[in-house]
């Protein structure tokens, strides 16, 4: 068996990609990917408090969702919560990935990394004998 003969999981980014597409399609743009809750929540909250005025929202997808008619506005209202939902974990996925990314470039001295590299460079060209070789 090779590599090529096993199925990718259902979760995995190619059959992922195989059923909806490359993520620009998805996204619908090259442009900032940058996500407000705030603003998202001022957008969508009316609409989610009105329909919860009908009674309590179900989870989308959930079978107590499936059962409503597409004119229950509990089923529209869930989907705007999922979309409040989804914005509020867009927010807090990206603030963690900054604060990542600023303990990454906090890490190390990245000058003197990329001096090292281009010395070596600078000498293994020099001194071609240096350069390992493999058997």
């Amino acid at each position: 068996m090779s590599v090529r003969d096993i199925t990718p999981p259902p979760w995995s980014v190619q059959r992922i990609r195989e059923a909806y597409g490359p993520p620009e399609l998805l996204a619908g743009t090259t442009e900032s990917r940058e996500v407000s809750w705030s603003l998202a929540h001022a957008e969508l909250w009316p609409v989610i408090e009105r329909a919860a005025r009908y009674g309590p929202l179900p989870a989308v997808g959930s079978h107590a969702w499936l059962a409503l008619p597409a004119t229950d506005p509990g089923r529209v209202g869930a989907i705007y919560l999922a979309a409040e939902l989804q914005a509020l974990h867009a927010e807090l996925d990206q603030a963690a990935r900054a604060e990542a990314a600023q303990a990454v470039s906090d890490a190390a001295d990245w000058q003197a990394i990329g001096r090292h590299g281009r010395d070596r460079a600078a000498f293994e060209a020099a001194n071609p004998w240096t350069v390992r070789r493999t058997a």
